[in-house]
């Protein structure tokens, strides 16, 4: 009794040695993309260039306003300076300028970056090398023999004991 389940054990460990479900391997990667903004401030002078207009016109009445030899009116404020006065034949001259204009002011500099990660998966089947049916009959009949050589030498050794 005793060899008849130490050949069923030898069996069931020579039955599992075997594996006929194909091995599959997966790879995976993934795929972002993110923004990162920068905003940078920095401090400047923005210079305006200095500006003038000139304008003539008739105007009689207006004009009596300036009589012959009297003096231009002039408005001066902060970077502007107004000049009325008569030009003669019925015309007022009007000049205005403006001066230089320096502005201080803060200018934002905005840097975007752009990333980008990408992911794959890729499923691949490894495929299992298939024994050819011959081969697991003669693999059989060589278990079959052994065994049968095991059992030979089991059954000697208890007659050569008793």
């Amino acid at each position: 009794m005793k060899v008849l389940i130490a050949i069923f054990v030898l069996l069931l460990m020579g039955s599992g040695c075997c594996n006929q479900r194909p091995i599959t391997q997966q790879h995976t990667v993934s795929d972002s993309t993110y923004v990162e903004r920068t905003i940078t401030v920095r401090d400047t002078v923005l210079i305006a260039p200095a500006a003038s207009a000139s304008l003539s016109i008739d105007c009689d009445s207006l004009r009596m306003a300036f009589e012959r030899g009297s003096k231009p009116v002039q408005i001066s404020e902060k970077q502007l300076n107004l000049r009325i006065s008569d030009a003669g034949n019925g015309r007022i001259a009007i000049n205005c300028e403006c001066d230089t204009l320096a502005i201080e002011a803060k200018l934002r500099d905005t840097m975007v970056t752009q990333y980008r990660e990408r992911t794959e998966t890729t499923v691949s089947k490894i495929p299992v090398k298939v024994i050819p049916v011959y081969v697991k009959a003669f693999a059989l009949f060589g278990a079959a023999c052994g065994l049968f050589l095991f059992g030979l030498i089991i059954i000697t050794v208890k007659k050569a004991i008793t």
